[in-house]
């Protein structure tokens, strides 16, 4: 496995620092992503691609689509257009040789907390997500949306971009629903099991059609994670390392060295299944001193996550058997 980070372009520091302790990669979030707009400005993202590559971090990554594509979950008009751009960022990534575009079919929310202030060790802030309050606050005004009316939209999208990203290189890696629950307030999800994951995989035989591992929301689901990883492995094409405590309907996130899972038992298996993409650390909590703009990604929390990984990567290695790290 190779580490990641993911980085927003005004983080600069970060980007130096990441480079400096060995992560080897960069996960880019667009602009595109946060701001309100239709067109993908193709100009922006490759000046973006270069500034990374020259800082020694290059883009292999990019999460999640940007511009946003609400309409092509919903099968709402615009979608072919939005289908378009994602089509055009396709086409730029696969021209920078950016392998992965990380993506999710959670529509109306994406992924979803109602605590961002949550206290975990030495009052460090960490989110949370509890469902009943959740579903309290009523019927989404995009819902209702049903199962397979995302399963279809789900398989339209697909056959409409798979092409573009076979021609150009690029995997297309779809992330589970998080959290896990289907439906919230009316609207709901698909990916809230490892069943569904293989489900999604039947919609196309193509070799570029391929998941995103997210180890916490998989941990969420209640599933077993060594079982899961050896399952899936062969289609994965991006890990997101993290933990929970909890379940579906109530959990809280930890720090990656806390947690439910047996997170040496995962290494294990990663490296049993002969993975060797990337892997990026995932919803930090935030330490002393820093801002929580963006819950789960302050940079001293992920500074000692790499750390954790880095440490939990090396132990794995120095362990494993002979034939399998030959």
């Amino acid at each position: 496995m190779r580490i990641a980070e993911y980085l927003r372009p005004s983080e600069l520091d970060a980007r130096r620092l990441f480079r400096q302790i060995g992560v080897e990669a960069a996960v880019l979030r667009l602009p595109e992503a946060d701001e309100d707009v239709t067109t993908l400005d193709v100009a922006r993202m490759e000046r973006l691609l270069t500034e990374f590559a020259d800082d020694g971090l290059p883009v292999k990554i990019i999460e999640p689509v940007a511009p946003r594509f609400e309409n092509v979950k919903l099968g709402r008009p615009g979608r072919d257009q939005e289908i378009e751009q994602v089509i055009r960022l396709i086409e730029t990534m696969g021209r920078h040789e950016v392998s992965v575009l990380c993506y999710n079919f959670m529509a109306a929310f994406g992924w979803l907390r109602n605590d961002m202030e949550h206290r975990s060790r030495g009052g460090a802030r960490v989110t949370a997500y509890d469902n009943a309050t959740e579903q309290a606050k009523g019927p989404h005004p995009l819902g209702p949306v049903t199962e397979d009316e995302l399963w279809q939209n789900l398989a339209y999208f697909l056959d409409a971009v798979l092409p573009a990203a076979e021609e150009h290189g690029v995997d297309l890696a779809l992330h589970p629903d998080d959290p896990p629950v289907s439906p919230i307030r009316g609207v709901s999800r698909i990916l809230t099991s490892v069943a569904a994951m293989q489900r999604v995989l039947t919609l196309s035989d193509s070799p570029r059609h391929k998941l995103t591992f997210c180890q916490g929301t998989i941990t969420t689901m209640g599933e077993d994670i060594p079982a899961a990883i050896r399952l899936l492995a062969p289609r994965t094409a991006f890990v997101h390392f993290r933990d929970v405590d909890g379940s579906p309907e109530h959990f809280i996130e930890t720090f990656h060295d806390q947690g439910q899972t047996d997170k040496q038992a995962a290494m294990s298996a990663w490296l049993d299944a002969g993975y060797t993409g990337y892997v990026r650390t995932d919803h930090v909590p935030t330490l002393h001193g820093e801002s929580n703009a963006h819950p789960g990604y302050g940079v001293l929390g992920r500074l000692h996550a790499v750390g954790y990984l880095q440490g939990l990567m090396a132990g794995t290695l120095a362990h494993a058997p002979a034939d399998v790290t030959s």
